[in-house]
C-alpha cells in the first residue's frame, strides 16, 4: 500500500481568490497527501489569455497561500506554452515513477468540461481525481472517464492512480471572471480576496480598464 499521496491543484489563479484558497485547505485537511501543489497554467488551451502575466500569477498564489500547511507553489507550466494536464502528469511520473500515487484536485465546473482537456481517456491511468463542489455545478462523472469512485480518502493510497473521491467542503461562490469586473470597477468584495493579494494587485495595477 501506498501511504501517502501528491496533491496536485491546477488552474488559472487569474487572479487566485479566497475560494481557490478554501479549496486547496479543503483538499489538504480532506485527503492523505503529503504536499498539495497549486499549478497555475501558462497559456491554458481551453480559455482566454490570462489578464495577468505568470510572473504575477505565481507572485499573488505565493502571498495567498503564504503560512498554509501543506501547500506548495509549483511553477512547471509557467515555462513552456500551452499548459496540458496529461503533461504535467506524464513529466511527473517520470520524476517519481510509475508506484506514486498522484490525486488530481478540481472543482465539478473542471470535471464536468474534462473530455475537453488532450487525451483526457489517459488521465485516469495517470492520477486519482479528488473533486470540490462548486456552486452552480451539480457533480457529473462521464461514464468514459472510467474511474473507481471512492468511499474513503485512504483508498487513494492503495493505487497509483484510477480512482475518484468527492470531497465533502462548503464552497465558496466566487468566480475568477466576476473578481475581475469587480477589480477594473474597484468594487472588490473584502472577503474576495486575501489581503497580500489585494495589496499586490492594488501596488502593480493590474485587472484595471485599458
Amino acid at each position: 500500500m501506498i501511504r501517502q499521496a501528491l496533491g496536485l491543484f491546477g488552474g488559472t489563479f487569474d487572479p487566485v481568490h479566497q475560494a481557490h484558497r478554501q479549496m486547496a485547505q479543503a483538499a489538504w485537511a480532506a485527503l492523505p497527501i503529503h504536499e498539495l501543489r497549486l499549478i497555475p497554467a501558462g497559456w491554458p488551451p481551453h480559455r482566454e489569455t490570462p489578464h495577468a502575466s505568470a510572473e504575477h500569477r505565481l507572485a499573488m498564489l505565493r502571498l495567498a497561500i503564504e503560512g498554509c500547511e501543506g501547500l506548495r507553489v509549483d511553477d512547471r507550466e509557467t515555462h513552456g506554452t500551452l499548459s496540458y494536464t496529461v503533461d504535467t502528469l506524464d513529466d511527473l511520473r517520470a520524476e517519481y515513477g510509475p508506484a506514486h500515487a498522484f490525486v488530481w484536485v478540481l472543482g465539478a465546473d473542471a470535471l464536468a468540461s474534462i473530455e475537453q482537456w488532450k487525451d483526457w481517456q489517459r488521465l485516469p491511468a495517470l492520477c486519482h481525481f479528488a473533486v470540490l463542489a462548486r456552486p452552480g455545478y451539480p457533480l457529473h462523472i462521464p461514464d468514459a472517464l472510467g474511474v473507481r469512485v471512492l468511499t474513503e480518502a485512504s483508498a487513494l493510497c492503495e493505487e497509483p492512480a484510477g480512482g475518484l473521491f468527492v470531497i465533502d467542503n462548503a464552497p465558496v461562490d466566487i468566480s475568477a471572471s466576476a473578481l475581475r469586473a469587480a477589480l477594473a470597477a474597484d468594487d472588490v468584495p473584502a472577503d474576495w480576496l486575501h489581503p497580500a493579494v489585494r495589496a499586490y494587485i492594488e501596488n502593480q495595477r493590474l485587472y484595471r480598464q485599458p
